[in-house]
This record gives structure tokens, C-alpha cells and sequence, in this order.
């Protein structure tokens, strides 16, 4: 929803935007206005103010959390791959001992059930 003022001053027009209903939709879920948008392919609506400021502000409030924290996740996960397939491996002189097995069988574990996070 758009309302433009009857007035004009400088040759500029107040424009103010309502984007409650270009997020959220009638049942107070998300809407998939952005992704129409995105398959539209067009450039100019995609530069449109309007369309830059929800995406925008569907990035800094909700978006940027989710991939941080993937991003973290991933991160965490190649670092027990990296110890368990190359720091355990070369601890000892070709002799694993117990504790050495357990501790790559447990990164083993937690690299395979944690994959699909």
C-alpha cells in the first residue's frame, strides 16, 4: 500500500509505504512476495526503494541469525573432521591406542549425525 501527498515541495512528493502486508500475509505467516518478485526476473521492481527496504529488513532482523549461526555450525564441523582425520591419525608413531580410537570413532559420530543440520 502506497499513499502519496497531495502536496509537492521542491518538486518532491512525501511518500510513505506499507509493508506489513508485503511480509506477512492475511494469516500472520510469512509471504512469498519476495520470492515472486525474485522469480520475476525484472530489475527494475527489484530496485525498487520498497522492495530494497523489506528485503532488507527481512535480512537484518530475521536471515542474517539463521545463516550465522549455519555458518558457525559448518565451521564447527570441519574442525572436528580436520582433528579426527588428520591430528588424531598422526598422534602416535602407527600405534593407536584406545582412547585414541574412541576419540576419532566419537568426531566420526558426530560428523555423520550431525551432517544433515
Amino acid at each position: 500500500l502506497i499513499w502519496r501527498s497531495k502536496l509537492a515541495i521542491s518538486s518532491q512528493r512525501r511518500v510513505n509505504y506499507y509493508v506489513k502486508h508485503v511480509i506477512q500475509d492475511g494469516d500472520g505467516k510469512f509471504n512469498k512476495a519476495l520470492g515472486w518478485l525474485v522469480d520475476g526476473q525484472d530489475p527494475k521492481i527489484i530496485c525498487h526503494p520498497l522492495v530494497f527496504f523489506f528485503s532488507d529488513m527481512i535480512w537484518g532482523r530475521l536471515a542474517n541469525k539463521y545463516f550465522f549461526a549455519s555458518r558457525c555450525y559448518f565451521g564447527a564441523t570441519l574442525l572436528v573432521f580436520i582433528v579426527s582425520q588428520s591430528i588424531l591419525q598422526h598422534l602416535s608413531d602407527g600405534k593407536e591406542d584406545d582412547t585414541q580410537r574412541i576419540a576419532t570413532f566419537v568426531c566420526r559420530l558426530f560428523i555423520y549425525i550431525g551432517r544433515d543440520r
